[in-house]
């Protein structure tokens, strides 16, 4: 990130007078800017692609509540997401696991 100073500024990178134009980190150079003390010369604009999380589909069946609980489709309540995923994920494997009931053939 390129800022040009607005004041003089020294310390152990050295003396950086002000009207110069310098280039550092996006985070020091931010710091000059919040501080009055450079102004931007070129705008960094960061652009991160945020995707679904792998186990959405488990994530939209539980309810998040207070104090890092959260509410199970079965009314159980856990603490923390990572093992309500975990409980959710193995009440899911097991419902897949059992076989249905075989269903009276009454009547024929």
């Amino acid at each position: 990130m390129k800022v040009k100073m607005r004041t003089l500024a020294a310390g152990p990178d050295g003396v950086r007078p002000a009207g110069s134009v310098i280039d550092v980190t996006g985070a020091e150079g931010q710091s000059l800017i919040d501080g009055g003390y450079a102004e931007a010369l070129n705008k960094v604009v960061e652009t991160a692609t945020v995707s679904a999380p792998e186990n959405q589909d488990l994530l939209d069946k539980l309810e998040k509540m207070r104090g890092g609980y959260y509410k199970l489709p079965n009314g159980e309540k856990v603490h923390g997401k990572r093992k309500a995923l975990e409980v959710l994920s193995d009440m899911e494997a097991e419902s897949v696991e059992e076989p249905a009931e075989p269903e009276d053939a009454e009547g024929e």
